[in-house]
């Protein structure tokens, strides 16, 4: 999902990954004239979350010819979102009880990116924090949390079709990882504009 092009100034770059999971990294060395010299070398490495809960959302827009490009309105708009067991509003899917989803304290999403769930403790680490928010393209959405709450159960995940920019319906995956494990994987679930998918 993500690229990197040092140049040949930078003697020690660095990169930042988007998701988990395995990254191959090339080197291809070139003379003076712009020919490689040599077989390019590759490296695959590991990527594993270093907090105790690490959620991510990534999507495909069938409708988007370039999820790649970047700037307002040039892809579809998903957003996930991390819900605390007091979180209550509203009930939109008609189940009979009430959602999570959109609280103002207990729901970490977009707007409201770094909410206080846990312990006042500065260095506590039981709230989460919207790591990254993608608003045009594929993702990835990515929320954590270094040390969930303990005795809590029933933090829910769910993922909102926000606004598709003329594309269409997306599909969607989650996957969780628990202390850098993988322990649950979604999807793909297709989603309209407006949809909203309760995942778990």
């Amino acid at each position: 999902l993500r690229s990197l092009t040092p140049s040949d100034t930078v003697v020690a770059p660095t990169f930042t990954p988007a998701v988990a999971g395995p990254h191959t990294f090339c080197l291809t060395v070139r003379d003076s004239q712009g020919h490689p010299s040599c077989v390019p070398a590759c490296k695959t490495v590991q990527v594993v979350p270093e907090s105790g809960l690490h959620v991510e959302l990534v999507w495909t827009t069938p409708g988007d010819p370039n999820e790649a490009d970047v700037g307002a309105g040039v892809g579809s708009d998903v957003d996930l979102h991390v819900a605390h067991p007091l979180a209550s509003g509203p009930d939109r899917d008609c189940d009979g009880a009430g959602d999570p989803w959109f609280h103002s304290t207990h729901d970490a999403y977009w707007a409201n990116d770094a909410p206080t769930w846990g312990s006042a403790a500065p260095n506590a680490g039981d709230d989460p924090t919207v790591d990254l928010d993608d608003t045009d393209g594929a993702g990835p959405e990515l929320i954590s949390m270094d040390s969930p709450e303990p005795g809590k159960l029933g933090y829910s995940v769910g993922v909102h079709h926000w606004n598709d920019h003329g594309f269409g319906p997306v599909e969607a995956r989650v996957r969780v990882f628990l202390g850098g494990t993988l322990a649950a994987s979604f999807g793909p679930v297709t989603l309209a504009p407006l949809d909203f998918w309760t995942v778990g």
